[in-house]
């Protein structure tokens, strides 16, 4: 308590020993979540190839093209360097995305 009074009244920002070992951690590994990972659209199309949802399927329910839900697909394997869309459903069961029970 005393450090971040001190910190404060030097008009710094005071962080817990425990929450600057996570922040550092982080940078060095650098967060590789897919909420921080992916774009907004390819979050969504990442959540629903995690359940296991096919590219015609996907495209219905974002209301893009089969092209657009492919390159998007595409694009997500390539940021985690995966070839398999099992694999996704590793990720997501990992970050706490799904659940296996849904």
């Amino acid at each position: 308590l005393i450090s971040a009074i001190q910190s404060a009244a030097n008009g710094s920002v005071y962080f817990p020993p425990e929450i600057m070992e996570k922040m550092a951690l982080t940078v060095a590994i650098g967060d590789q979540s897919p909420q921080s990972l992916l774009t907004d659209i390819e979050f969504e199309v990442f959540k629903l190839m995690a359940r296991g949802y096919s590219i015609d399927e996907i495209k219905d329910g974002v209301n893009l093209s089969h092209r657009s839900v492919s390159n998007h697909a595409l694009s997500i394997k390539k940021k985690y360097k995966i070839k398999k869309s099992a694999e996704l459903t590793k990720i997501a069961v990992k970050y706490g995305i799904i659940d296996l029970e849904e």
